[in-house]
């Protein structure tokens, strides 16, 4: 691959451009399909991201990539509540176990990932995968369980309205559960049984919210947003719940301060991947 970048700063924002040659004809991350992924999430996320492929060779960078975007939003939350736990599952999705890639990537189609609400009591995270094959990502649920519990989680089957399987997934040192499930086409991992259902049947999407529009007006040229994260949400988020004070946390506060929403997305033609990444500064 061959790339190019130009940075421009402005009183208001950063924002980043260039474009990614792909050899070979690979298959791009983003794009229109990492944009409908994301466009599909719930409404009220204030961090989301959309990824346009996660099936065969794309998977292990689809989960490398995703595993950032919820270290650059999340982190001192989780962090606050346990991360270890949350590392572990992430582990475990990136597993170098060949054979654990292999069943992923027969039916893993675009991705998406997302984080709402704004105390503890409402707060919903989930990882959502579209299945190209049911009877496939069902059989996942289980095996992802197995292997959750080969590291040591307490791994119990769990029924949740709208899946086909589902199992929960209880974390050393994280206080909450996390879900496992398959069902209307969509495998998810999530922060509690709300979060499942969300993702599975949102009461509106991001796609007909203001910040999408917002997002696709700041990147313009026609790029639909696949990445967007709202920072004085998160630090809100973290005001409310009394986490500014943490440690680890406490350092960070004036960096959020500063920053408005990072937007990011890009479009694809001719095995060339044209991105814009915008920063707002608040």
């Amino acid at each position: 691959q061959s790339a190019s970048l130009s940075v421009t700063p402005t009183a208001n924002s950063i924002s980043l451009q260039g474009e990614v040659h792909s050899a070979g004809g690979s298959t791009p991350l983003f794009g229109q399909e990492g944009a409908k992924a994301l466009g599909e999430l719930p409404g009220g996320a204030w961090l989301a991201a959309g990824i346009g492929s996660t099936g065969g060779a794309n998977l292990p960078r689809a989960l490398a990539l995703l595993r950032g975007v919820a270290s650059l939003g999340t982190s001192t939350v989780f962090a606050s509540l346990g991360g270890a736990g949350i590392e572990k599952l992430f582990a475990a999705l990136s597993s170098p176990n060949a054979k654990l890639q292999q069943d992923f990537g027969s039916w893993a189609g675009p991705a998406g990932m997302f984080v709402s609400g704004t105390g503890l009591f409402n707060l919903e995270a989930a990882l959502v995968i579209a299945s190209n094959d049911p009877t496939a990502s069902r059989a996942a649920v289980g095996k992802l369980g197995n292997l959750m519990r080969s590291a040591g989680a307490v791994v119990s089957n769990a029924s949740i309205a709208g899946t086909d399987a589902a199992v929960s997934v209880k974390l050393q040192g994280f206080p909450a559960v996390i879900f496992i499930a398959d069902g209307q086409g969509k495998f998810v991992l999530g922060l509690g049984q709300a979060s499942v259902q969300g993702a599975l049947s949102p009461s509106s999407t991001l796609a007909t919210s203001p910040s999408y529009s917002t997002a696709a007006s700041t990147l313009g040229n026609g790029i639909e947003p696949s990445l967007i994260v709202e920072f004085p949400t998160l630090l809100g988020f973290l005001e409310g719940v009394g986490l500014t004070q943490s440690p680890g946390v406490s350092n960070l506060v004036p960096y959020l301060k500063s920053l408005g929403t990072l937007t990011a997305g890009a479009t694809s033609q001719g095995g060339v991947e044209h991105f814009r990444v915008v920063l707002g500064l608040a």
